[in-house]
């Protein structure tokens, strides 16, 4: 399968806010998308196969490390390898951008998501109390190559 990437665009939002209700319990609002998409740092993008929107992802560049704010796959897609096609161009970014670590945030309970990222060689760091209202959630970080530290 032929996948393609490209910049988030508005008129993209209608099929990413489609495939955010379909993923996620507490999805994002269109409101909340656009707060995110104007922050410095912030970039989005889009999976497509030929025409079609099979997942996106959101993420903020700081200056130590790439953030994942948010990442779906249409269930469509799922188990397709569309997830793994992801997490390499969000590397792929990180590593252009001098970012020597990835971090994202996952449910305690989508042990699908967190078996995906620790095949793709992240590691929980920290668990997130009550983070997604009453349900845990875990740190996951990816360490790209070693960090100078600040001696």
């Amino acid at each position: 399968m032929k996948l393609s990437v490209r910049a988030l665009h508005h008129v993209d939002l209608e099929e990413v806010l489609r495939i955010e209700q379909e993923c996620f319990p507490s999805a994002w609002t269109d409101t909340e998308f656009q707060r995110f998409l104007a922050m410095d740092g912030v970039r989005a993008f889009i999976v497509a196969y030929r025409r079609l929107t099979c997942g996106f992802y959101v993420v903020e560049l700081d200056s130590q490390r790439l953030r994942v704010l948010n990442l779906a796959v249409d269930p469509v897609f799922r188990r397709r390898g569309v997830a793994r096609f992801l997490l390499g161009k969000i590397e792929a970014l990180a590593k252009a951008q001098r970012r020597p670590r990835i971090e994202l945030e996952v449910r305690e309970t989508n042990l699908a998501a967190q078996l995906l990222y620790r095949k793709a060689g992240y590691r929980a760091v920290e668990i997130l109390r009550e983070h997604y209202g009453n349900e845990d959630g875990y740190l996951m970080r990816r360490e790209l190559w070693p960090h100078e530290s600040s001696a």
